[in-house]
């Protein structure tokens, strides 16, 4: 959804469904290893403001901001004691620029963007996985392909 402000400025709602693969690599001093994969799928929501350029011919550059909570949907198995487990909920500050190319029937808008978590998302269970990370936190870079 796009709420123009004015012929630059727009806020801009775009729910997103997402799904995300984290592996955590771990060597021990014993020269033990191990790995953790944590998969999840979010319903994001992200909110951004849009500042458009004015366009030259049919094309125009754009920056976008904002902030964008994000909630699990996806179960977590709580079978294995050793096991990484993150939160259900995380949110994140965005920023990012995209090119706006103009077409007789539809706008095509190739978008990159990049996100970082401000939010702990580590359950820590104090175990041996879990003991040696502190924090876990967020960050992404995502290209979108809008067409409107």
């Amino acid at each position: 959804m796009n709420f123009n402000i004015d012929k630059t400025w727009a806020v801009r709602l775009l729910p997103t469904y997402s799904i995300y693969e984290r592996t955590i690599d771990y060597t021990f001093a014993d020269s033990s290893a191990a790995n953790q994969v944590i998969a999840t799928n979010m319903v994001e929501i992200p909110l951004l403001i849009k500042y458009r350029s004015q366009l030259r011919g049919t094309k125009g550059m754009y920056m976008v901001a904002g902030v964008k909570p994000a909630f699990s949907v996806s179960a977590q198995k709580a079978e294995d004691a050793e096991i990484v487990r993150v939160s259900n909920t995380n949110i994140s500050i965005e920023y990012g620029f995209g090119f706006d190319v103009h077409f007789s029937f539809f706008r095509f808008s190739p978008e990159l963007r990049f996100s970082h978590g401000i939010g702990n998302i580590l359950i820590q269970d104090n175990n041996r996985l879990t003991n040696p990370i502190r924090t876990l936190l967020t960050h992404n870079v995502s290209l979108f392909l809008h067409f409107e």
